[in-house]
């Protein structure tokens, strides 16, 4: 249990290049997530698409466009 100021997070750990997270669906925090992937932190978690929506870009695109379209995963598995 911690109080306020110490809610569960990715953010709270010394996470260094090169680490790989492996995380539950609770720590679906995609500010956190991008802020690690930019330090070469590598986080696995069990999706929850309603708290972290994908959307389709292209692979070297940096920022995410608001206007791209969500990645429709279960029909991207399907084909």
């Amino acid at each position: 249990m911690t109080g306020v100021e110490g809610a569960e997070s990715l953010a709270r750990y010394p996470w260094q290049a090169g680490d790989i997270v492996l995380a539950d669906r609770g720590y679906n925090q995609p500010q956190v997530i991008l802020e690690l992937s930019a330090r070469q932190v590598w986080v696995v978690v069990r999706l929850m698409p309603t708290a972290m929506p994908l959307y389709l870009r292209e692979i070297d695109e940096e920022q995410h466009d608001p206007a791209a379209l969500r990645l429709d995963v279960a029909a991207h598995l399907r084909a």
